[in-house]
């Protein structure tokens, strides 16, 4: 019984909605020109940040893509080389190495 009350209820609150988005189209015209801001604004602030990345060392140094970023990792590796960077600027940086274990053959430090 409870099942049913609430199929009605949600049909009933459709209708409801319905009716109301077609007395009100305004409503309608407002939530998709907020859409439409959103995703302006969206792919503005991506845009930017593309702009900056390929203005840091980082990129300059490893061509690393800007949608790499979104790897674990990479966005910190990023992070920390450009810190480094600033912080040391006559210092060789060396990123994307591989250290291997003393004695070993085909294996490696992870961190």
């Amino acid at each position: 019984m409870a099942i049913l009350a609430a199929v009605i209820f949600v049909i009933w609150l459709i209708v409801q909605i319905v009716r109301f988005l077609s007395e009100n189209p305004w409503v309608i015209y407002t939530i998709l020109g907020l859409g439409a801001l959103v995703l302006a604004g969206w792919i503005g602030w991506t845009f930017y940040r593309y702009k900056q990345y390929k203005e840091t060392a980082f990129y300059q140094e490893t061509q690393t893509p800007f949608r790499a970023l979104k790897k674990p990792g990479v966005q910190f590796e990023c992070d920390v080389y450009n810190s480094l960077r600033e912080t040391f600027p006559n210092a060789k940086l060396l990123s994307n190495v591989l250290i291997p274990r003393k004695g070993s053959v085909n294996e490696f430090y992870r961190n």
